[in-house]
């Protein structure tokens, strides 16, 4: 049984609807990633979830108790529901050292002192903590603040933990330690957690299934894998990855593909959706599988090059043909004028 229960949330702003029927579910182990644009309601779902906005329709159970049900008015404050929140600004007390804002969880839960002090030691040293314990969050670095953060949501045990963005405030390098870092505790301590970030980088790395939204309303919820390579809707395709997008009209259709005409560039690529010449078509081409074929065929358009970029691991180069551009990767640098550039169709979806 899953760990954390999501049923057909509903939550308005006034006679905003914010969230509309969103369901998911986490088990032990396992990260969940809420994705999605600025507006989406990824940040409030979580909130709900944490008992810090009231839904007013839909049912939410954590360890096979029900912390919410809408219809029947059921809704448990925040500190009766098992869950562990770690926010975005980490909301340290700064006057208070590292043991006493882990502690405090505990404290506010009437612990004995000796229990107190047995299980901030465990999570300290579990989380590389433990010889920091009489420090202040001002003499901590923004990876160390983190991990206290952390920490103080572990402290007593929670079914699940919830995190608001909580590697943006760390700079790229430190984030991707601390990615990693996350993502092993999580496994290693058996723990559901659900984590709200912009980043899709951070999402398709950190996350075993994500949850995307789209105006209140899941867009599509699967493993990284399947919202990158298989897209069931024209906002994930074009949400998911680092794309090019073309509009057109359909020419062809058939055998699950479909070839559309953008104003002379013609692509063919996966029918996310039945499609027939004539009509108006998009097709999402994802850039990273974009590169320059030896000579012209399928799936290639000749292009004319117009910059190029050196990224230190690689270079970008712009290819334009009439209206449209394509952003090519390789390994080298390119000193032709013009090029067929390959645009292969299995990484390519029409709706």
């Amino acid at each position: 049984m899953p760990e954390l229960v999501v049923e057909n949330i509903h939550l308005k702003y006034g006679a905003v609807e914010v969230l509309k029927g969103a369901s998911f579910s986490v088990d032990k182990g396992r990260i969940a990633a809420l994705l999605g644009p600025s507006g989406s309601g990824k940040t409030t779902l979580l909130r709900t979830v944490a008992g810090l906005e009231r839904a007013y329709k839909g049912q939410i159970t954590v360890s096979g108790k029900r912390v919410l049900d809408g219809e029947n008015k059921l809704d448990l404050p925040a500190e009766k529901r098992g869950l562990g929140f770690v926010f975005q600004s980490y909301a340290l007390w700064p006057n208070r050292t590292v043991f006493e804002n882990v502690a405090y969880g505990l404290r506010l839960r009437k612990v004995a002192d000796a229990e107190i002090k047995r299980k901030v030691n465990t999570v300290c040293e579990v989380l590389g903590l433990g010889h920091l314990q009489e420090r202040f969050p001002s003499q901590l670095s923004g990876g160390q603040q983190q991990r206290v953060a952390i920490a103080r949501s572990l402290a007593y045990e929670p079914a699940v933990l919830l995190l608001d963005e909580p590697l943006s405030n760390l700079d790229a390098k430190l984030r991707d330690e601390a990615r990693a870092f996350l993502k092993e505790l999580i496994t290693r301590e058996e723990r559901a957690a659900v984590i709200v970030t912009h980043d899709q980088i951070e999402a398709l790395a950190i996350a075993d299934s994500i949850v995307l939204l789209n105006g209140g309303v899941i867009a599509q919820e699967g493993s990284p894998e399947d919202l990158y390579n298989r897209p069931r809707t024209l906002f994930t395709a074009d949400f998911i990855g680092n794309n090019v997008r073309l509009s057109g009209k359909v020419v062809q259709a058939g055998e699950g593909f479909a070839t559309i005409d953008c104003n002379g560039l013609r692509v063919t690529g996966r029918m996310g959706q039945p499609k027939s010449p004539g009509e108006d078509g998009t097709a999402v081409c994802r850039m990273d599988r974009l590169g320059l074929a030896s000579s012209t065929g399928e799936d290639t358009v000749e292009m004319h090059r117009s910059t190029s970029m050196f990224l230190g691991e690689k270079w970008e180069h712009v290819f334009r043909l009439g209206e449209h551009s394509l952003r090519v990767l390789t390994e080298g640098p390119v000193d032709l004028a013009t090029a067929p550039i390959r645009i292969p169709r299995e990484s390519v979806w029409v709706f």
